[in-house]
């Protein structure tokens, strides 16, 4: 049942939901930046936001006017910090304006992601054209400091330089995917919450997230990466550049498939809760190679409808 706007006492505009959309402003300046706090912030707030937005039965132009006038005044007064809570709010508003008009969760997620992505897009050809640079920069800012500090514990000069350089070239290669998967991860991350507050506080969104258990990729993406793998043996460089931030991309994606392999195999078996735990534990430290070539083999291999095959037949034996 729908019960938007039903949690908001009259009167409770002003007195209630303006501080509250002021203060997850205020919030997001002071996490922003700080580490690990940030990486919450950028989910939570969202979260909130869109919770926010959702209790109320205004226009548009009254649930977001609040959030977006206090954002442009961290973002004139607090630079560049005001840039990053822009965006939090800006996926707040378009995860509120998603679900309200009941659009299919994968693209409420990844309107969530939107502001993020759309940033990235704006910086990347700059940060194409000025790679090099910010990487010496960032050698003469860390490539030192690491060095100096790995021989101080007794490695070797020579290799320590070569390491900690090669570390940086990567990091600046990476970085286009990295903001990418950071965008997802803020969108889709929100949206969960947000569905996951709402449900504790006996709402709902009006839009079904598909479980865990059943999440699939499309066939043809495996093609995608399937090029993009071969970029990285015969291609060379801005073009393998691109490939290698392809396959990141696209194996976290077939990661997630083969977690949600497994996590079918847990559902059919009735594993217990702290064993999948574990496995998720497990795979954020170990085994999340494994889940992405899983993920990958599932397009020609259907793993769930044999397990669901065998679950059945198990079924038929034990009647």
């Amino acid at each position: 049942m729908n019960l938007r706007g039903e949690m908001a006492p009259p009167g409770s505009y002003w007195g209630r939901f303006v501080p509250a959309s002021i203060a997850l402003v205020v919030l997001a300046v002071i996490v922003s930046p700080l580490p690990l706090l940030n990486s919450v912030g950028a989910i939570v707030i969202p979260a909130a936001l869109m919770v926010l937005f959702w209790s109320r039965s205004e226009s548009s132009i009254y649930r977001w006017f609040p959030a977006l006038v206090a954002a442009t005044v961290a973002a004139l007064a607090f630079q560049p910090i005001g840039l990053v809570v822009i965006i939090i709010v800006a996926a707040g508003i378009l995860l509120d304006k998603g679900v309200r008009a009941g659009w299919d969760w994968k693209v409420v997620g990844l309107a969530g992601s939107c502001p993020l992505l759309f940033w990235l897009a704006l910086v990347l050809p700059v940060w194409s054209q000025t790679v090099e640079t910010i990487g010496e920069e960032m050698e003469l800012t860390y490539v030192a400091p690491l060095t100096d500090w790995f021989v101080e514990l007794g490695f070797d000069q020579v290799q320590m330089e070569e390491l900690v350089t090669q570390t940086v070239e990567t990091v600046m290669r990476l970085l286009p995917s990295q903001l990418v998967l950071a965008a997802l991860f803020m969108g889709f991350g929100a949206l969960l919450v947000g569905n996951w507050w709402l449900r504790r506080q006996g709402r709902e969104l009006g839009i079904e997230v598909q479980q865990m258990a059943v999440w699939a990729l499309p066939y043809r993406l495996i093609w995608v990466m399937i090029a993009a793998l071969a970029s990285l043996v015969f291609a060379s460089g801005g073009l393998k550049t691109v490939g290698l931030n392809v396959v990141v991309v696209l194996g976290f994606f077939y990661m997630v498939q083969g977690f949600a392999i497994i996590w079918y195999s847990f559902e059919v078996r009735g594993t217990p809760g702290w064993i999948r735990s574990l496995f998720a534990i497990a795979v954020a430290l170990v085994v999340w190679p494994g889940l992405v070539i899983i993920g990958m083999l599932e397009n020609w291999i259907p793993f769930r409808s044999l397990m669901a095959k065998a679950a059945g037949e198990g079924e038929e034996e034990d009647q």
